[in-house]
């Protein structure tokens, strides 16, 4: 067989931007729906060895092990939505504070120290606008909560389902394919999930020990942020700066409670993570950004968090034809140069 031209290749890229194009564009107009089967998709592909496994140690069937995952995911929304809620009441009373001018600091004072006063209200209204922001993404998140389990429950139980038998060539081809895409989504996954709660709880625990308000919200907006590569990790560590400083908190304080965290964020994310993950996920860094810009503008914070593993899984597929093989060579890191031949 003959490798394509380089006119098909070409048609062939074109038709993928404005495939590209018209996929974004019905995402978006269906992001209501979309977004809570994403997140369930996701889900139950990361859930789908916990419940195999419960379902092996215990000797309970699928449908049962997956009922118990689904009552631990309820459980596990309400409280979160009592940890919103309760934070939600002392961010109200910080924000009285703040405006009666109770507090001793402020935002204010620290902008003029830095020689920033010109520019203190936008800042101020930049900070302090950011942190509802996110709060009420995660109150969509809750409130989308059952619409979830209820995707991911139908997911887990199709995966326990026995699959056709496939056969030689592209049946083959393509159960690998499929193969390769749910390991590396599962692994992916897996491994944020782990690392999120790890560095979602010590950096709760540091700001319960600094009397930072609200910050088992702060944990859970850690966790939740550490899906975003890069980005995710320093909004994190910034979130709790415009609360302390409304609260009057000592520069001593504000140093400690954004550079422990930070401390974390980088043990974890940037040497634990990457030596779990190794080269499983060899994206560009462009192309990671790329990703973030593009879903986050479709389906906001949420396609934020998705957008890496959705941008490997394109990149699988992609790699998996010859017309687009070069479009997934680009996408992934630069191979290391070879040392030169002797002569």
């Amino acid at each position: 067989m003959e490798p394509p031209s380089t006119e098909r290749r070409i048609q062939t890229v074109c038709l993928l931007i404005l495939a590209s194009i018209a996929v974004g564009a019905t995402l978006q107009a269906l992001r209501d729906v979309m977004i809570p089967f994403a997140l369930a998709l996701f889900l139950a592909l990361a859930l789908s060895p916990v419940v195999d496994q419960l379902a092996a140690r215990t000797r309970l069937s699928r449908a049962v092990s997956v009922g118990l995952t689904m009552l631990l995911g309820a459980l596990l929304l309400v409280i979160v939505g009592g940890v919103v809620a309760s934070s939600l009441k002392e961010f109200e009373a910080i924000g009285k504070t703040a405006s009666e001018g109770q507090a001793e600091g402020g935002l204010d004072a620290l902008l003029k120290t830095v020689g920033l006063d010109a520019y203190a209200d936008k800042i101020e209204e930049t900070l302090r606008g950011l942190l509802p922001q996110l709060v009420s993404v995660l109150g969509s998140l809750l409130s989308q909560g059952v619409t979830v389990l209820i995707f991911m429950m139908f997911l887990l139980l199709e995966q326990g389902r026995p699959g056709r038998s496939k056969g030689a060539g592209a049946g083959a081809a393509a159960g690998s394919m499929q193969s390769t895409v749910r390991d590396g989504v599962q692994q992916y996954i897996s491994v944020k999930m782990v690392t999120s709660a790890v560095t979602g709880i010590a950096v709760g625990s540091i700001l319960m020990a600094l009397k930072v308000p609200a910050a088992v919200l702060f944990g859970v907006l850690t966790f939740m942020l550490n899906f975003i590569p890069t980005i995710g990790s320093v909004v994190a560590v910034a979130l709790p700066v415009p609360v302390l400083l409304a609260g009057g908190a000592d520069f001593l304080t504000l140093g400690l409670a954004v550079a422990l965290p930070g401390a974390v964020q980088f043990v974890v994310g940037q040497i634990w993570e990457n030596k779990l993950l190794g080269d499983r996920f060899d994206l560009r860094a462009s192309v990671v950004l790329l990703g973030l810009v593009f879903w986050g503008h479709i389906w906001g914070i949420v396609g934020m968090i998705l957008a890496t593993p959705i941008t490997a899984v394109l990149k699988t597929l992609m790699r998996g034809s010859e017309l687009t093989q070069p479009v997934a060579s680009l996408m992934g890191q630069p191979a290391p140069k070879a040392p030169d031949a002797p002569d």
